[in-house]
């Protein structure tokens, strides 16, 4: 079984483990990598979010880096009518379940017996969590939305598999997008340092906006080896913490917006570094 290796990495240790079933040792962190996605900030307008890291999950995220191994992740969304069927004849596949802490954690599914579903369990090795937990039919539908998205990974053909697929190809587009959404997202946190909203406000803007800044940056940053640019937005990760558990009888006080600033500005010459 492969284990996560860094945070948030349940989906890309899920595509490590499916991949482990054909044969192949690849772990979730190799993954990343190969898909060059600490190199790329995205803004999905949907959501009205900000994501980076081990956020971008979409089809196409994946497949940069399997492409390279031969394989394509198809990506299908099923309804919760239609689930256990589709489940039961794309093993293994990944899905997000529901999780204690009220977000998705992505699991494989191995193996069914009967009206059991088995999963394999994304965690750090030498954790206390399970390896493998075992849903019924009725367990499995207070797990899923109405709607589920169900990942499996499919061959391709050696004619039609490249030498290699990875930013560089498509470098100008995804630099420009990236460039973007980092410039929508410094005139948002500009807008939040300078004037800081209520503790109530805050949590609801937690995963969209400070997020990125405050926990995949420094994080995608530390994997490839950029020091400084892990080192600094550990500090500001520090000042966002802080918001959410304010002194008692003081007032919070705003992140230092020049910080943030200087290490958006080290990122975005990062990004271009690698377009080149």
């Amino acid at each position: 079984m492969k284990y996560m290796t860094f945070q948030n990495s349940c989906s890309f240790c899920c595509l490590a483990n499916m991949l482990e079933k054909y044969g192949l040792d690849i772990s979730d962190r190799q993954i990343l990598l190969d898909a060059d996605l600490p190199y790329i900030f995205r803004y999905d307008s949907a959501s009205d979010a900000f994501l980076t890291g081990a956020m971008l999950q979409t089809e196409a995220d994946y497949n940069r880096a399997l492409r390279q191994y031969g394989f394509l992740f198809v990506d299908t969304l099923v309804r919760k009518e239609a689930l256990t069927t589709f489940l039961s004849t794309h093993v293994p596949c990944m899905i997000g379940l529901s999780a204690e802490n009220g977000g998705k954690h992505a699991m494989v599914l191995t193996r069914t017996e009967n009206d059991t579903f088995y999963f394999l369990n994304p965690h750090r090795e030498h954790d206390e969590e399970p390896d493998e937990i075992a849903l019924t039919t009725a367990d499995l539908s207070t797990r899923v939305d109405e709607e589920s998205h169900v990942g499996y990974l499919k061959q391709v053909d050696n004619k039609d598999r490249p030498q290699s697929e990875n930013l560089r190809d498509s470098a100008p587009a995804e630099l420009s997008k990236s460039l973007q959404a980092l410039a929508l997202y410094e005139e948002r946190m500009t807008a939040f340092c300078q004037d800081l909203p209520s503790l109530a406000e805050i949590l609801t803007v937690r995963d969209s906006l400070l997020r990125p800044i405050a926990l995949d940056l420094p994080v995608m940053m530390g994997l490839i080896g950029e020091t400084d640019l892990h080192s600094r937005p550990l500090l500001f990760q520090k000042q966002i913490f802080a918001l959410f558990r304010p002194d008692e009888g003081k007032a919070p006080q705003a992140p230092d917006l020049v910080l943030f600033c200087e290490i958006l500005e080290d990122y975005k010459k990062l990004l271009n570094s690698q377009a080149k």
